[in-house]
């Protein structure tokens, strides 16, 4: 390959296109990692959701501690990753319930927390473990060169 051909390969390439290529190729990996982290009463901002009521916990057999926010698990299911604009993405549920979840528990339920987003608690890193192998795939579809 020339110098010319290798220069208009790299030319072509459109990392923000790359960049949410890879968001929706690993969307239900980011969905879940959002599921693991409410399963452990955490917010996007790091901090605790409310913990349940007494009532909660002698009446209807929730554990003691932050809400999970997981009942039926359906909320859990519909967990997604939603394009918002060209810059954005959004994690929400499309289950019924996430308006009245919402509004008891406040919209940063949605969203990864630093712990989260750095492997902390999980095996893999969002950016450089989950995201960046995608987003060299998705580089090396749009030039047909490897990196």
């Amino acid at each position: 390959m020339t110098t010319r051909e290798y220069s208009k390969r790299i030319q072509r390439l459109n990392l923000r296109q790359a960049v949410k290529a890879a968001i929706r190729v690993k969307s239900d990996e980011i969905a879940n990692l959002q599921a693991i982290q409410m399963s452990k009463g955490k917010k996007r901002d790091g901090n605790a959701m409310p913990d349940y009521s007494p009532v909660s916990v002698l009446v209807y057999g929730k554990r003691p501690g932050p809400w999970t926010l997981k009942h039926t698990g359906a909320f859990y299911k519909g967990l997604t990753v939603k394009e918002i604009n060209d810059r954005g993405w959004r994690i929400t549920s499309i289950d019924p319930k996430t308006p009245m979840l919402v509004r008891k528990a406040g919209q940063k339920i949605f969203g990864l927390n630093d712990e989260t987003r750095s492997g902390g608690m999980f095996s893999e890193p969002l950016a450089t473990g989950i995201l960046l192998p995608e987003i060299k795939k998705q580089c090396e579809w749009q030039t047909k060169l490897k990196f």
